[in-house]
């Protein structure tokens, strides 16, 4: 049936909903405002974090934390202490 949400598959009914969702379309890094967008090459290196502080933290107690650094700053600013060992994986 045309315009039905509802799909039959072995006398199974199946029900769907409409469901509207967000995707990132672009991110900045927040040092250097390089702007990275889907389908060139720094957005697939581009370094985000997001975590919520616990307590006695520097941010303060139950702070939400975020930064977001297009690959030359991560590398810039934390290289000294990333380790980049290589792998098996054929990218």
């Amino acid at each position: 049936m045309l315009g039905s949400n509802h799909h039959y598959a072995q006398n199974i009914m199946l029900e769907y909903t409409d469901k509207l969702v967000s995707v990132v379309s672009a991110c900045t890094c927040d040092r250097c405002q390089r702007r990275m967008t889907p389908g060139e090459p720094e957005w697939d290196e581009k370094v985000s974090i997001s975590y919520k502080a616990g307590y006695y933290s520097t941010f303060g107690d139950g702070r939400k934390i975020e930064v977001d650094l297009c690959q030359h700053c991560f590398k810039e600013t934390l290289g000294t202490w990333v380790r980049a060992t290589p792998t098996d994986d054929v990218i």
